[in-house]
């Protein structure tokens, strides 16, 4: 079989004809009647004489004449023969009718012929032999001796030595043969993974149901043995739609449902839709399996169908996406399929379709195929729109055509890589339908080879040496960037840059940032490199390694200590009202002071300490650390009597019950202390230059009540025990500051300082009044030390509390807006990952988790940079709604009823990575769809955004929700990460929530 300068595939046949003549035959086209088809029967010959005969055939192409020569001698001569004379290409079959041995033939119908007699010599030449050299050729043949040379010999065979596995070419060109043996003891290749493709089988559902069960059983038992992780069935199912078809191939089917292996069915041109669907409907065999990715029906018409679908696998270190197309498929489908194929490039796919291609490996074509002539897709126009354009396509395979052995082609995909198909339908072989065939692909994790075996079930053999081979599949390549894992204390840090993620995809690209710290410089022999090869900083600091296609492992190179003088610091002294004979002192590089000087007071007072502040404040003492210059304060204790000295600054009177001072602060502020002489209980009023008051009362028991009022009106009380424990806080919110507040849109900062405690149980609770007038108001809760995993927790009135999962941080505490009057406590709910420190996103990942709208992939790791699914953002902003997403059949089924429900998404493709644009798309619609006016023409690929992410992609930009990312380029369609979507709805709370 050949192709001649037509474009027309041709097949020729020398054979013993009926009665004993000699036949000549060949056809162009593939099936049918066809006015090329030429036969050349020599009349009036009969080769079955018992005896050896010679015969030999010649074909001139100038003159379109074909010879036919027995013995040597020529008897008979036809003119306008015009074909073109070629060597099958495919097999050349020696003593067998090559057309289609035990399947389908050219004419539709099915043969077995093979020659009844001996053959002992063949050779073929490439030029046409004379008269004399035939007859030279019988004389030498005569005497034994064989022509192995001579100018346009191909080939030449002798079949009169025993039998043997392989008869070699006498010729020099070494076309040696094998002997015919169709069925093989079972071999099958080891290897790590396996895959089976099940051909048609419309006739086991028919005539054969024992055997569908025994085939689909066989799988299910050796799924350990060969580790098969997916069966792909490759349509027809049934002969006919009738109810024991469906029954059986159902029943045979779901003899794999509790194996563990992933399979799909798939609709061939003999499975009526109706009749597909309704014995293997959606919701059982698609939505609710794990591997399940979507139907163009479902995903795009909103019909619950199957008829074009895609699942995945994960077989060792490689992911695949599976596609069954079915037959047939619509534009629209195709469409559909390449945008999945399209936003996952790191996923491994596998195209399978009922009609694909033909057993001579031409694509299939609707408009030759008399099954179909009017099919919406050709196997042509599948492969070009999905196979070629797209790198990540590794394997096709399809059904339909029967034939007995695995046909093959190569194409070229998207990468410029070698990618097999196959085509892969038993039918007919060897008169029967009841061999229970299958195809074994096993997979080699260390390589790209593939072994394939051609197997049945019942047989329990091997189909033909042929069809067990070895095939190479471009599997998308992964390759890991190493950053270093020193920490600061080394002089530096490097974290991967926003938009990059290791693994990288061959010939990615990985950015990444080295920072400097603090007390180290850059020195002469500084560089950062990959793999030994020295990278050159961009503009903005970053690094990127570029065409990656090996593991990369990054080293810093060259920094060093600054030599730097201690840093000290200058400490003043306020005697505040007394004396003191030094007025400043330094401390030393560690920030402490080595001594503290004792001041003096006239009158009845005794040195209480030095404090930050004048009244109030913190004590300090030799233990306490400085990192600025500052001015500590002397505080006194009044011991009782009455004074009439005045230095100016201060007064006291005295009366039965209490005694009262009042001194004018260095900042302008008046405090007057009262000690009640019954109580004990010492009240200090400070009141401030800008209308605000501070009220500290101590009792005798060791209680401490500090009331603050600001200049607006708001109110703050603290109340600490004897041990220094807050045992309430309370602040009320004026209507003055919520009136201002609601005009400003600022926060109104509530009087009172608490700590962050590490668990709601330990945290005080800040009861917030607000009056009825105001609505809603935001406030900020003043926290004494902020980190990134500072929460606000919302008390409710039975008692349980919940995370506010909108609350912000500032720089000195957490804002949250309140519905009225609540109850709040503040807490460092941050979690302890091992895979974030140092990382670029590490105080979004903090922020997210302690908000609890994700959680880490483990209780001490966070994955940061692993690909986020449109599953696990559909859950995550769901739960940021307030929603519970737990239970239901898959993991993330609720998040994506939320996300139907309320238009953030159709929830089609959920086990998809989710990109950048789709990201942004799902956070404006879940806003509202917000009107913008800003545009993303800026960046250099702003043509590559995707028109339903248009305005979605300007919202995050001008929200600041999304930046650019290396080359000033968006990667609309790059798949976001874990750490990106983290830093994404901080910006999102900080930016947009009001």
């Amino acid at each position: 079989m050949a192709r001649h300068a037509a474009g027309k595939s041709v097949y020729v046949n020398f054979e013993v004809y009926e009665n004993g003549q000699p036949r000549l035959y060949w056809q162009q086209g593939r099936r049918g009647q066809n006015p090329d088809t030429q036969s050349v029967i020599i009349s009036g010959v009969d080769l079955r004489k018992d005896e050896w005969v010679h015969v030999a055939f010649t074909f001139d192409e100038t003159t379109d004449t074909v010879k036919c020569y027995l013995n040597g001698a020529l008897v008979s001569t036809v003119d306008n023969c015009t074909f073109n004379p070629v060597i099958p290409a495919q097999a050349l079959k020696v003593g067998g009718d090559y057309r289609g041995t035990g399947s389908k033939t050219l004419d539709g119908s099915y043969n077995n012929q093979y020659f009844k007699g001996e053959i002992a010599n063949i050779s073929i030449w490439s030029s046409v032999r004379t008269d004399e050299q035939i007859e030279a050729d019988v004389t030498s043949l005569k005497t034994g001796t064989v022509n192995t040379s001579g100018d346009g010999l191909l080939s030449a065979w002798s079949f009169q030595e025993p039998e043997a596995p392989i008869f070699r070419d006498l010729s020099a060109n070494e076309n040696n043969v094998a002997d015919f043996v169709d069925w093989l003891a079972p071999d099958f290749a080891k290897g790590d993974y396996s895959m089976v493709a099940l051909p048609d089988t419309q006739f086991l559902s028919q005539n054969h149901k024992e055997s569908y069960k025994k085939l689909t059983q066989w799988i299910a038992d050796n799924k350990d043995n060969y580790n098969i992780q997916a069966v792909m069935h490759l349509g027809d199912m049934v002969n006919s739609n009738y109810t024991d078809q469906w029954n059986a191939c159902k029943t045979a089917m779901d003899q794999l449902n509790n194996s563990g292996i992933a399979w799909m069915p798939m609709r061939g041109n003999h499975d009526n839709s109706g009749w597909f669907n309704d014995y293997f409907p959606y919701d059982q065999y698609g939505s609710n399996r794990a591997w399940f990715g979507g139907s163009y029906e479902h995903d795009v018409l909103g019909q619950d169908k199957l008829d074009s679908n895609y699942w995945h696998v994960e077989c060792g270190g490689r992911e695949y996406l599976i596609f069954s197309l079915g037959y047939a498929p619509s534009k629209e489908a195709i469409d559909w399929a390449e945008n999945i194929i399209k936003n996952n490039p790191d996923k491994n796919v596998i195209l399978t379709a009922h009609a694909f291609m033909y057993w001579d490996g031409t694509h299939l074509d609707p408009e030759d195929d008399l099954d179909s002539p009017n099919a919406p897709s050709d196997g042509k126009s599948i492969w070009d729109q999905l196979g070629a354009k797209y790198p990540n396509v590794v394997l096709a395979l399809g059904g339909h055509i029967g034939y007995p052995d695995l046909a093959r082609r190569t194409d070229k995909n998207g990468a410029g890589k070698d990618v097999t198909s196959i085509l892969c339908d038993a039918q007919g072989i060897d008169y029967t339908y009841n061999l229970a065939m299958m195809m074994l692909l096993t997979f080699d994790e260390d390589s790209n080879e593939v072994d394939v075996n051609w197997y049945s079930v019942c047989n329990d053999k091997l189909f033909r040496t042929r069809n067990q081979f070895t095939i190479t599949v471009p599997h998308v390549k992964k390759y890991t960037v190493t950053l270093p894992t020193e920490t600061a204390d080394a002089g530096y840090t490097v974290a991967a840059a926003d938009g990059s993620a290791s693994p990288v995809l061959e010939n990615g690209f990985f950015s990444f940032t080295v920072n400097i710290a603090d007390g180290y410089q850059k020195g002469a022999g500084f560089a950062v490199k990959a793999n030994g090869d020295t990278l050159t900083a961009e503009a903005d600091g970053k690094y990127t390694i570029s065409n990656i296609a090996a593991n990369q492992i990054v080293t810093v190179e060259g920094v060093e200590a600054v030599a730097t003088a201690p840093t000290t610091y200058t400490i003043t002294f306020n005697a505040n009202g007394g004396e003191v004979s030094e007025t400043s002192a330094d401390t030393d590089e560690n920030g402490k002071l080595a001594s503290l000087p004792t001041p003096t007071h006239s009158g009845s007072y005794s040195f209480k300490g030095w404090y930050t502040a004048a009244s109030g404040g913190t004590e300090v003492t030799i233990d306490t650390v400085f990192d600025t210059d500052t001015t500590i304060y002397a505080q006194w204790t009044y011991n009782g009597g009455s004074s009439s000295e005045s230095s100016g600054s201060s007064g006291s009177t005295s009366s039965g019950s209490a005694t009262t001072t009042t001194e004018k602060n260095p900042d302008g502020s008046t405090t007057t202390t009262t000690t009640d002489k019954t109580t004990g209980t010492v009240t200090e009023v400070t009141k401030n230059t800008d209308g605000s008051t501070t009220t500290v009362e101590t009792k005798k028991d060791g209680t401490v009540t500090e009331t603050n009022k600001a200049a607006d009106g708001t109110t703050g009380t603290v109340v600490t025990n004897k041990n220094g424990d807050i045992t309430e806080v309370k602040s009320a919110v004026s209507t003055k500051a919520a009136t201002e507040a609601a005009k400003t849109g600022e926060a109104v900062t509530l009087p009172v300082e608490v700590p962050a405690a590490k668990t709601a149980v330990d945290a005080p609770a800040v009861q917030v009044t607000v009056p009825k007038s105001a609505g809603s108001v935001k406030v900020e809760v003043p926290v004494e030390k902020v980190t990134p995993g500072t929460v606000a927790v919302i008390v409710k009135a039975d008692g349980t509390e919940e995370i506010v999962k909108t609350s912000v941080l500032t720089e000195n505490g957490v804002v949250l807006k309140l519905e009225g009057s609540a109850t709040v406590k503040v807490i460092d709910n941050a979690k302890d990952f091992s895979d974030t420190n140092g990382h670029w996103a590490e105080d979004a990942i903090s922020f997210v988790t302690a908000r609890e709208m994700f959680a880490g992939t483990s209780a001490t790791t966070f994955t940061p940079n692993s690909q986020m699914t449109r599953a696990q953002l559909m859950t995550v902003l769901a739960r940021f709604d307030g929603v519970d997403t737990n239970g239901g059949s898959v993991w993330y089924e609720k998040g994506m009823e939320w996300a139907k429900a309320n238009g953030v998404s159709d929830g089609s493709n959920p086990n998809g990575s989710i990109t950048r644009e789709q990201l942004a798309t799902m956070l404006w619609r879940y806003s509202g769809s917000p009107v913008v006016e800003g545009g993303v023409d800026s960046f250099n690929d702003a043509g590559k955004v995707s028109g339903y992410a248009t305005d979605a992609m300007r919202w995050a930009v001008e929200t600041g929700l999304i930046s650019g990312i290396g080359n000033n380029t968006l990667a609309p369609q790059g798949n976001a990460t874990r750490a990106q979507l983290a830093t994404i709805l901080m910006r999102y709370c900080e930016n947009v929530v009001e």
